[in-house]
Formats: C-alpha cells, sequence, structure tokens
C-alpha cells in the first residue's frame, strides 16, 4: 500500500482537506468496484489505486521515510533542510488562490486523480 504524506505548511486548509477526502473516496470506490466485478477484496493485478493518506502541518524524518510521495501544497514552502534527501517523494501542487473554489477543486481533482495513477503504478 502507497503512503501519501499531504502537507500543509501554513495550517490544514480547506484545499488540504479536499485532496485528503477526495484521494480516499477514490480508493473506496475502486475498493468497491472491485468487489462487485470479483465478489471479494482487492486482487493483486488490480488497476485500483491502493493508498493511505496523511495530513500534517509538520514534517520529521519519520513521517517522510514512511511517505512515498510527499505533496507539498504550498509553491514556496518554508525552508526545509531535509529538501534535497526526499527530493524524488516531493510533488509541489500548485493552485491560484485567486481562482474560485470551484475552479481549485477542479485542478486538486486532476492532481489527485494523477496521483492515484501514479500509486496504481508504483
Amino acid at each position: 500500500m502507497k503512503k501519501v504524506l499531504f502537507v500543509s505548511m501554513r495550517g490544514i486548509g480547506k484545499r488540504t482537506k479536499f485532496c485528503n477526502e477526495f484521494f480516499d473516496e477514490l480508493n473506496k470506490l475502486g475498493a468497491m468496484w472491485m468487489v462487485s466485478v470479483h465478489a471479494c477484496g482487492r486482487w493483486p493485478s488490480s488497476r485500483v489505486a491502493q493508498g493511505s493518506c496523511e495530513v500534517t502541518t509538520t514534517l520529521t524524518e519519520e513521517k517522510c521515510d514512511r511517505a512515498d510521495h510527499i505533496i507539498l501544497m504550498d509553491t514556496n514552502p518554508p525552508l526545509w533542510q531535509d529538501r534535497e534527501k526526499y527530493a524524488s517523494k516531493i510533488q509541489h501542487w500548485y493552485v491560484a488562490k485567486a481562482a474560485k473554489w470551484d475552479e481549485q477543486k477542479e485542478v486538486l481533482k486532476q492532481y489527485v486523480r494523477e496521483l492515484v495513477n501514479t500509486c496504481d503504478k508504483d
């Protein structure tokens, strides 16, 4: 199972919560689909993403080591001394804060869908 760490450096905001909830919803729907098709839980050959999320405002070495993907919700997060160590796991998700909430949600949904596909392929 892939572990995703959603990081909001300036407090847990609605964008971070939305991404976490949408990721969980896609996993739930995928599991329900597998049950309806195969009459049992996930199969190793499944093309349905498997993952779990955690939302945080603080990064620790332990959290980063456990995570397969680290999602930074800010384009210019505060300095973080271990950024280079975890560079292969980090993704920056930019969403224009001036955009309306419905527009932001559509951008975030696309990011989450791509992440689900990435978790599926790993």
